[in-house]
């Protein structure tokens, strides 16, 4: 039981109270002081005996366990623990040189879920009578569209030739001391009830921003060594889904129990329609759901539609209608309703596929917005939301009316405006809705719901100040315009945070008859208007920072003197001619113009104009032959020529250094990540040893290495793994 002075003062008799009381109440502030030593020495023992335990430890014990156990030291990452090698050490051992805990070491080392394969399974061979392996054809059945979907993926049932180059170095696959660990590297975010963008009479794009898509399947928990397709972050196939909401309704219509493997307690998508404004959201049942191919028919109608029910037959083998009351197609991520239905709005809960955290997502970002406050505390809050009644001065049900409402206050305000759903505003916030920043004030939008408190008596009150910025992301379809209206020469001009918002338009910071806005943070956004990230006219004192959003461009006038980016990927131009930039972990893919510049671990994917070249460093970085800038450590392709030696042929190493993309789609799964056919002087080139650019917080050359230093250990003698992309 831990000391406590109040209770050990309490047992002294009263007449030592009385006289204490007496005496001024020395005996109990010196009870206090013992109370309060004996407290922290009992937190000390507590903390001393979780240290004992690797799953109570702090992480600082970590590896001083796995000193004990004398498990190999893994490469150290910011944003991985060693806590789960550690932790299963002694239940890995036990199972050494077996294929099942290949996927194991893999989600231990890396945090990517994985599926290990024999790949002499695969291999098409002369088979002998005493050992027929009949799943195991010479030949592969084109005509079976199942084994057709799966070929060249973790569940590949299809037959190979032999491939004796080394799997290690991701060139062969197939060969018998292979073992092929499919690996999803990318997150996979589930989004609750958002609001799908209208395409026309009955048809939804799952997108608010209207955006084709595809629609990924949120994982489960991988209990199992050998884990279901149904249980990894993959895309959602269309072929799967729609044979399995077959069978549902033909087991609906004989009356059998179902036993789905997808649309579950847990499907990976739910669809609500609203049929007139104000009407109450009803859920689609998943029996009248049905996956299609919803292409572009060639009379210009539109989308293809499903016919509203479709003949089961029953148990007596007769002609049973079922409903189908909407159509989806995972891989364009489009909604379609039965001829002559056009509902008002639909809500559908997807999942989408990011390499990381970046732009905008439900991901958890309170870190982040409490660093953005700085250590301010809101002293206005607003939400705005049309799932929620409406409350004069506190929940609105348009971000205009909030902003209204915010431009009418006094300088030097610290205020909220938090989109409280997944909803999609059809808004434009410029011109007349233009968001005005005063002096000494800071604005933060920001996607985020906002926590209640318990009332006595029943029912709870929205906790001011408060806000939970995840499991949200709110989307404006319209422009994001700015202004400040603090004097010219104020010095601490007004400040406006964007956080978590998909922005369909622009963010426009705009000139206010000379006045100054002095910050413009966009944080955890993406940005995928034309005219992305634009200030107009003078700001004499404006700062824009970027951190971890995506954009089309930035652009800013030659008196814009402060540019801050990190981890963020600029889709066009960079033209801030006289801005001093500091960069960190960007991706830069149009030409980049800038006064002065430092950087870090950054990639330039077109030329580096920066007028002041005495300024500035950079450092671990891309930067393409021909750029004008500072001097460069440490950065390629230069480094590389310059390790050639004289003559070297320049042109051809600066080939062989070229950037490769998996794709520059915005909310694509492998968006602005570097290919793994990159030279490992880019995708292991920044100063951590990882890859350059936006994802170098994810650390993947360090996982990869981590996962190399385990199998070394574990892998069964005269066995060889590679990693490969499964997705």
């Amino acid at each position: 039981m831990r000391m406590d002075g109040d209770r050990l003062y309490t047992a002294l008799p009263a007449y030592l109270h009385e006289a204490d009381l007496e005496a001024g109440g020395a005996v109990e502030a010196l009870f206090g002081i013992m109370g309060g030593e004996a407290d922290r020495l009992g937190r000390a023992i507590d903390a001393m005996a979780e240290s004992w335990f690797i799953e109570t430890c702090p992480e600082w014990a970590v590896p001083y366990i796995a000193d004990l156990l004398a498990v190999r030291a893994l490469t150290q990452t910011d944003g991985f623990s060693e806590r789960a090698w550690v932790a299963q050490t002694v239940a890995l051992r036990r199972r050494k040189g077996t294929l099942g805990i290949i996927g194991t070491l893999t989600r231990a080392t890396t945090g990517w879920p994985a599926l290990p394969v024999e790949m002499f399974q695969r291999l098409a061979t002369t088979q002998s009578l005493s050992h027929l392996r009949p799943g195991a054809p010479a030949s592969a059945l084109v005509r079976e569209p199942e084994r057709m979907r799966r070929h060249d993926t973790a569940f590949d049932a299809l037959p190979h030739t032999l491939d004796i180059r080394s799997i290690a170095r991701g060139q062969g696959r197939y060969n018998v001391p292979n073992i092929g660990i499919f690996g999803w590297r990318q997150q996979v975010y589930p989004l609750e009830a958002v609001e799908a963008a209208p395409a026309g009479a009955g048809r939804f794009l799952c997108d608010p921003a209207g955006r084709a898509l595809p629609l990924w399947n949120p994982p489960g928990p991988l209990a199992s060594a050998a884990p279901r397709e149904a249980d990894l972050p993959a895309l959602l196939d269309r072929r799967t889904l729609y044979l399995e909401l077959e069978a549902l309704r033909a087991d609906s219509a004989a009356g059998r129990t179902p036993a789905p493997a997808w649309f579950d307690d847990e499907p990976p998508l739910r669809l609500w329609v609203q049929d007139a404004d104000g009407d109450p959201w009803t859920e689609i049942p998943r029996e009248e759901l049905a996956s299609a191919d919803l292409h572009d028919v060639a009379d210009a109608r539109g989308w293809r539609r499903p016919p509203a029910s479709l003949d089961y037959p029953d148990a007596g083998g007769n002609p049973v209608a079922r409903a189908i009351r909407a159509a989806f197609d995972p891989v364009r991520g489009r909604i379609a309703f039965p001829d002559g239905i056009a509902p008002h709005a639909v809500h559908c809960s997807h999942a989408l596929a990011a390499p990381g955290d970046l732009g905008a997502g439900p991901y958890d970002r309170t870190a982040t917005v409490a660093g953005l406050l700085a250590g301010r505390s809101i002293t206005w809050q607003v939400g705005v939301s049309r799932r929620r009644a409406a409350v004069p001065g506190v929940i609105f049900a348009t971000v205009a009316e909030a902003v209204a409402e915010w431009n009418t206050l006094p300088p030097g305000t610290v205020g909220a405006i938090a989109l409280l759903d997944n909803d999609r505003f059809d808004e434009d916030l410029s011109g007349p809705r233009t968001i005005v920043v005063p002096q000494g004030s800071l604005l933060l939008l920001v996607s985020a719901d906002w926590p209640e408190t318990p009332r006595e008596g029943g029912g709870s009150d929205l906790l001011p100040g408060s806000l939970t910025p995840r499991d949200r992301r709110a989307a404006i379809t319209g422009n994001v315009a700015v202004a400040g209206s603090a004097p010219a020469e104020a010095l601490d001009p007004g400040a406006l945070v964007l956080d978590g918002l998909l922005v369909g338009g622009a963010v426009l910071a705009s000139p206010d008859d000379g006045a100054n806005l002095g910050e413009l943070v966009v944080s955890n956004c993406t940005v995928l208007g034309g005219q992305g990230v634009t200030i107009e006219g003078d700001h004499e004192r404006l700062t824009l920072t970027l951190r971890r959003s995506v954009c089309t461009l930035v652009s800013a006038p030659a008196t814009v003197p402060g540019l801050e980016g990190r981890e963020t990927v600029v889709l066009g131009p960079l033209a801030m001619p006289g801005a001093r930039a500091s960069l960190a972990g960007m991706t830069v893919t149009g030409l980049a113009q800038l006064q002065s510049v430092s950087a870090t671990d950054t990639i330039f994917a077109r030329t580096l104009i920066a007028t002041r070249r005495q300024v500035g460093c950079l450092r671990f970085s891309y930067v393409p032959p021909g750029s004008s800038g500072p001097r460069q450590f440490r950065c390629q392709p230069d480094l590389a020529i310059k390790e050639a030696g004289a003559g070297a042929d320049a042109a051809a190493i600066a080939a062989r250094l070229g950037l490769a993309f998996d794709t520059l789609e915005p909310g694509a799964a492998g968006f602005a990540r570097l290919s793994w056919r990159c030279d490992p002087a880019i995708t292991a080139g920044a100063e951590s040893g990882g890859a350059m650019g936006v994802w170098r917080f994810l650390e993947e050359t360090q996982r990869r290495a981590n996962l190399d230093i385990a199998l070394d250990e574990y892998l069964g003698l005269g066995l060889e793994a590679g990693l490969i992309p499964a997705s």
